[in-house]
């Protein structure tokens, strides 16, 4: 359907509002990343890049919401990699810290997902641009990057946040508990993870 309207649109020398946002503040390009479609996305940057417009890529919905949170959400990685570089191509700085409405941010939906990949990626980028990740700041749930690391038994997860929060002088939370009293070390030893737990106490 997609791929009809821009053809149409193409056809009739009509450029299509590619950047638009309606009354709650979704445009084509969020709401690609939410129904996590990347041939969508990939269509809608050719379009923009033909027709020599720069496409919006970190205004957020009336919720909070905006591209990489979402495409964090879904755990897309390609989609993750897209909006990094359409961004470096039109020299556009990234929202990578940005919380939504519920207090989520894109460090912390990639923990929740177990995704060390992704992690890896926000992190490059971060260091390339001279940003200081967000790695403490707690949802409205209370949970935090390291809990969610704790309680998906991701040891390498922990090891990075561990290396990232010591390269850049920052006293991890290990202690906070989220609004229904869990914490990381309590995930830990729920997992029975040994190394976990000895990360945590080291």
């Amino acid at each position: 359907m997609v791929k009809l309207l821009i053809d149409y649109a193409n056809t009739n020398n009509i450029l299509l509002e590619i950047n638009e946002q309606n009354k709650e503040g979704n445009y084509p390009l969020l709401w690609a990343t939410n129904k996590d479609n990347i041939e969508i996305v990939k269509l809608l940057i050719d379009y923009v890049i033909k027709k020599n417009i720069v496409l919006i890529i970190n205004e957020k919905n009336e919720k909070g919401n905006y591209p990489l949170l979402w495409a964090t959400n879904k755990n897309n990685i390609e989609i993750v990699k897209l909006l990094i570089e359409y961004a470096n191509t039109n020299n556009i700085l990234l929202e990578i810290n940005e919380q939504c409405n519920n207090g989520s941010y894109p460090l912390l939906w990639t923990t929740n997902k177990d995704n060390i990949e992704i992690l890896k990626l926000l992190i490059d980028y971060a260091n390339k641009k001279n940003i200081v990740l967000k790695v403490n700041e707690q949802s409205n749930d209370g949970s935090y990057p390291v809990y969610w690391a704790s309680y998906k038994d991701s040891i390498e997860i922990v090891k990075l946040l561990i290396d990232y929060a010591n390269t850049n002088h920052i006293v991890l939370k290990i202690n906070e508990q989220d609004n229904d009293g869990y914490y990381p070390l309590l995930g830990a030893i729920s997992n029975n993870n040994i190394e976990i737990v000895k990360l945590l106490i080291e």
